[in-house]
């Protein structure tokens, strides 16, 4: 399976992806009458979203969206543009949100090193992040930020690394062992 791409959350001005959280979000397309269809193997739900902490309050800040009718009503105010960023061609995006949420209940968000094999294939699990917050909400409000992330990153990253060479190593074994006998 692709590997999904994740929501973002701007949060302290770093950018984090959107790993996993306990209860619904509170916002879908579907809300608003649209129709949202993917249009490549990297995202399935046909939308993605970038969210934002400002001033303690979780709001949502963009979405590009693919509406299996066409259909891009206003969000708050803000109006579809037919311009999304890759890898988005063909997605409207919507630039200017601004939407408070009232999400209750904790959320994990992550952070990949630039030279992390986590970019490769896969599901990504808070593990796969060299940094990993968990933070509450209250009506869509901050409440508390505990870092959850794997403690020994380098070794974790030598550990997966090795697994890889020795997956390589067995595929190439019977690559070999494949063509001596044809």
């Amino acid at each position: 399976m692709t590997m999904q791409i994740l929501d973002k959350l701007l949060y302290e001005a770093e950018e984090y992806e959107m790993v996993d959280w306990s209860a619904p979000l509170g916002f879908h397309p579907c809300d608003y009458g649209m129709n949202p269809v993917g249009t490549n193997t990297a995202n399935h739900r046909g939308f993605y979203c970038e969210w934002e902490i400002a001033d303690g309050k979780l709001k949502l800040e963009r979405m590009y969206v693919n509406d299996s009718d066409n259909n891009y009503p206003p969000i708050n105010g803000d109006h579809a543009m037919n311009s999304a960023p890759p890898p988005f061609w063909g997605y409207h995006g919507y630039f200017n949100i601004d939407l408070d949420m009232s999400y209750t209940g904790v959320m994990a968000i992550g952070r990949i090193g630039r030279n992390s094999p986590f970019h490769i294939g896969g599901i990504r699990k808070r593990s796969s992040f060299a940094k990993v917050l968990e933070i509450t909400f209250e009506d869509g409000w901050l409440k508390s930020v505990r870092d959850v992330s794997v403690k020994n990153f380098e070794e974790y990253t030598r550990q997966i690394e090795d697994e890889c060479n020795q997956w390589a190593d067995a595929i190439a074994a019977a690559a070999a062992e494949f063509s001596e006998e044809g």
